[in-house]
């Protein structure tokens, strides 16, 4: 034990470089990640079986949002935290026609570390998330919201 805390006591400086370099390895790859992970494109993909999936491709290893839907006027709304914008102006809103989904809209925070990704839709719909690499899949299930309202017209 002893031993130890003379190593210490003779090599404080070499240590303390170390440590303090270690230190600053740590905090700039934080903070490198941070800045660097970025919303760079978006897609909108019909597929079979009346699903539409969206496509979001990042700069980095893709992020899952925190969600939720709002039912009047119906809206579905998806948070990317720690994610700048680096969408073409031309994708920002995006008006749509045909389907539950009517318009898309990205938003960013005032401090440029948030988007929010808000879907305008006829109904809320079930949807389901994957992430592959840097792709996000948001996957709306448009056959169970038609299921439900064919089975309300026939109530």
């Amino acid at each position: 034990m002893e031993r130890g805390l003379r190593f210490f006591i003779r090599n404080k400086s070499i240590v303390l470089k170390i440590s303090m370099g270690l230190l600053w390895l740590l905090l700039s790859n934080v903070v490198w990640a941070k800045e660097m992970l970025q919303l760079k494109n978006f897609e909108v993909r019909p597929l079979h079986s009346n699903k539409i999936q969206l496509l979001l491709e990042f700069s980095g290893p893709a992020v899952i949002p925190e969600s939720f839907s709002v039912e009047s006027p119906p809206s579905m709304v998806f948070d990317f935290i720690a994610v700048k914008n680096g969408l073409a102006k031309e994708l920002m809103n995006q008006a749509l026609s045909g389907g539950t989904l009517k318009n898309i809209t990205f938003l960013e925070a005032a401090d440029n570390n948030r988007i929010r990704m808000v879907l305008d839709v006829q109904r809320v719909v079930p949807f389901e998330k994957e992430v592959s690499g840097n792709i996000l899949k948001i996957t709306l299930d448009e056959s169970v919201a038609n299921t439900a309202a064919r089975a309300q017209k026939k109530v």
